[in-house]
C-alpha cells in the first residue's frame, strides 16, 4: 500500500531543491497522497499530474493546476450503473471497498444515483 506520510516527504524533498514555478511535478502513487498534497499545490499554483481519479482532485476551481487525465471515480460509477440498469432493470447492488481514499470516494454518489436510478444497496462492507 501506499505511505502518506513518505509520500509527502518525497514531494517536500522535491520542492526544497527545485522551483514551482519552473517545474511540472508528476507523481504516480495515490488517491490518498495526492489529497494530502492538494492544498499545497493550489496555494503554490504547481501544475501537477495525479495518477488519482477523485472527484475532488477534478474540480477545476477548486484545484485549477491539478490534471486528472480520465474519468472520476464517480464517472465510471455511472457508466456502469447506467449499464446495470440497461442490462438488468432495477439491480440489488452490492458494495465491497477497501478503506482507502479511491475506495470510499465513489460510494456516496454510487448510493445516490443507485437509488435515482431505481435500484437497491442490499449490501455495504469495508474491506481492510
Amino acid at each position: 500500500g501506499y505511505d502518506v506520510a513518505k509520500g509527502t516527504a518525497a514531494f517536500n524533498r522535491v520542492l526544497s531543491r527545485e522551483r514551482p514555478d519552473e517545474l511540472l511535478f508528476v507523481y504516480g502513487d495515490s488517491t490518498g497522497i495526492s489529497k494530502a498534497l492538494a492544498p499545497e499545490i493550489a496555494r503554490i499554483g504547481l501544475p501537477y499530474s495525479a495518477t488519482s481519479f477523485a472527484n475532488e482532485l477534478a474540480d477545476p476551481e477548486k484545484y485549477p493546476t491539478i490534471f486528472v487525465f480520465g474519468p472520476t471515480y464517480n464517472d465510471m460509477m455511472e457508466a456502469l450503473l447506467r449499464q446495470i440498469r440497461l442490462q438488468k432493470g432495477k439491480a440489488r447492488i452490492a458494495l465491497v471497498y477497501s478503506n482507502t481514499e479511491f475506495g470510499r470516494d465513489p460510494i456516496p454518489y454510487v448510493k445516490e444515483r443507485a437509488k435515482a436510478l431505481g435500484m437497491e444497496v442490499v449490501h455495504e462492507e469495508v474491506t481492510p
